[in-house]
């Protein structure tokens, strides 16, 4: 899809479930998961002039495979990885295949939905046990610091990061519990890169209650919603805004459920 139109080309003709999508950098490539014949998600890289014919590069029979992600040369992807205990870990992997390398521990931090950041250097990514804040760690899963949350509210959860092109901001799903109607509040907040503390907490984006998966697509944050679509298909549709979050435009309206990725490949 053109991010600036909302023009959308099919790429595929074949049936299966392709999950989490993401274009490579350099626009040539896709990376995404998909279920195997023993029903375990992998990860697949295809070139986007040959999408029917992927690569598989994992195929762990106790592990599933989720939000693979490219590094910003192309030559890594970084990934959630479920075992059998249901707990998950970060991983990389060299984009054009090898061993996979265990970054986080499991017994202490169940990690999903990892990004690096621009300069290739770091990997942010939400939680689920603890508190349900972002997290920022190096390539080889030292320095592994806390980025929000950090008053350890059990009623939140923060997901979906994306650094800003400088690097210096984060867009995230932040879920907050309702408790007079027992339900999950979800909008988009921004925090530097630094994280957040008391005095400078991060900055509420939308108001819909149901936007997430944020991502900077240039001088903006194209997100997904079903806002439009609650009396009817309840469907997520593309949105785009200014990085403040005004200026909301609407890019699809297709009725089936819309997922997102980026290149800034011309």
């Amino acid at each position: 899809m053109d991010a600036s139109t909302g023009g959308i080309a099919k790429l595929n003709s074949q049936s299966a479930a392709y999950n989490g999508v993401q274009l490579s950098p350099d626009g040539t490539k896709v990376v995404f998961t998909a279920f195997d014949s023993a029903g375990r998600s992998q990860i697949f890289v295809a070139a986007l002039s040959d999408f029917n014919n992927p690569i598989q590069l994992t195929s762990n029979d106790t592990e599933d495979h989720f939000s693979a992600t490219f590094s910003p040369d192309g030559n890594t992807i970084t990934s959630s990885v479920f075992d059998s205990s249901s707990f998950s870990t970060i991983s990389t992997l060299p984009a054009a295949g090898g061993t996979e390398a265990v970054l986080t521990n499991p017994s202490s931090l169940a990690a999903l939905t990892p990004v690096f950041t621009p300069d290739g250097k770091k990997i942010v990514f939400g939680v689920t046990n603890i508190d349900g804040g972002l997290y920022v760690m190096n390539l080889d899963g030292s320095g592994l610091t806390q980025l929000t949350n950090l008053n350890s509210n059990p009623n939140e959860e923060d997901y979906f990061p994306s650094v800003s092109p400088d690097g210096t901001k984060i867009a995230f799903r932040r879920g907050l519990f309702n408790a007079a109607n027992d339900t999950w509040v979800y909008n988009i907040y921004v925090v530097g890169t630094g994280g957040e503390s008391t005095a400078n907490p991060a900055t509420q984006v939308t108001t819909d209650g149901y936007s997430w998966n944020p991502m900077y697509v240039g001088d903006s944050i194209v997100f997904l919603s079903p806002k439009n679509n609650l009396t009817t298909t309840n469907t997520d549709d593309i949105y785009r805004m200014n990085p403040g979050g005004a200026n909301v435009v609407q890019l699809t309206k297709t009725g089936f459920e819309d997922f997102l990725t980026w290149s800034g490949a011309e």
